[in-house]
């Protein structure tokens, strides 16, 4: 799915909300006990 145009253009919100932060935290690390 591609995105329209118009998704280019900048976003209207000024703040964001980090969800999943401690799921999304080690996403990249090194983890000997999961292969790949």
């Amino acid at each position: 799915m591609q995105n329209p145009p118009t998704a280019t253009v900048s976003h209207p919100w000024t703040r964001y909300v980090a969800m999943g932060d401690s799921f999304t935290e080690g996403i990249g690390d090194p983890e000997p006990t999961s292969p790949g």
